[in-house]
């Protein structure tokens, strides 16, 4: 099967193909791969190979490549069909407000006391639902983000109530998340969460000072043990947060 390569550092390279999208290949694996663009038996591989890297490294790399769909027998029919399914939710980012009572290391927001209004918010999730229908997405996706999320929760919550009753009246299915940064997560917040079927993402960088170093107060403390606590409340009540990771 053809593919494209290109150069990611001196060690890797990452590989593109029609059928299995991406991949990272090292030098040594790529030459392999180079070897069987024409095919090629699989009991007649080049001497040097085995001298080099040794047979069991070369037969493993060729079963990996095998494994992953990269390599396949020339009798099989390569007129594979990819069916290209339209995807079926419709996702929007809704930015709640600029205010956050963090000041993280990489953070781009003014922070400034800017908030989306409830009447936006009730626009936005009526244009959202709108274009959904328009365009054949049975599902909606909507993520209440920030700044912090949290400090509007009020907020948050009534947007959320109005786009599940316009979602059960337009019967389209409604996905709702938190994005936030866990400082402000309590027992009750969670609670609430909870009882509207809201999912949560709680950003974490690391553990102790990793995260110390990135994600921190106004006043310069990390915010490590809040953020645990707070993850720790929503696991206390059955709320698995996904994670998300700033790397920098």
């Amino acid at each position: 099967e053809s593919f494209r390569t290109f150069k990611l550092n001196n060690e890797y390279i990452i590989g593109l193909t029609a059928l299995n999208g991406p991949f990272v290949l090292d030098h040594s694996t790529l030459k392999i791969t180079e070897y069987f663009r024409q095919a090629q038996y699989l009991n007649h591989l080049p001497e040097d190979w085995h001298i080099v890297w040794g047979p069991e490294v070369v037969q493993n790399t060729i079963s990996s490549l095998i494994g992953l769909g990269i390599f396949l027998p020339e009798t099989e029919n390569l007129q594979v069909q990819r069916v290209e399914e339209s995807p079926v939710t419709l996702s929007a980012w809704l930015h709640i407000t600029d205010r956050c009572n963090l000041r993280c290391a990489y953070c781009y927001l003014p922070h400034k006391r800017k908030d989306m209004s409830l009447e936006t918010g009730i626009a936005a999730i009526d244009g959202v639902i709108r274009s959904a229908l328009k365009h054949g997405y049975s599902h909606v996706k909507l993520k209440y983000a920030g700044g912090e999320p949290i400090l509007r929760f009020s907020v948050v919550k009534e947007m959320h109530r109005y786009a599940l009753e316009q979602a059960k009246i337009k019967g389209v299915a409604l996905d709702g998340v938190v994005l936030s940064n866990g400082t402000l997560l309590t027992k009750e917040i969670v609670t609430e969460l909870q009882s509207m079927n809201l999912r949560l993402m709680v950003s974490l960088d690391g553990i102790n000072e990793s995260h110390d170093q990135q994600r921190f107060y106004a006043n310069g403390h990390g915010t490590f043990d809040d953020v645990v606590q707070g993850i720790q409340h929503a696991l206390n009540l059955g709320i698995v947060p996904d994670i998300s990771i700033t790397v920098t």
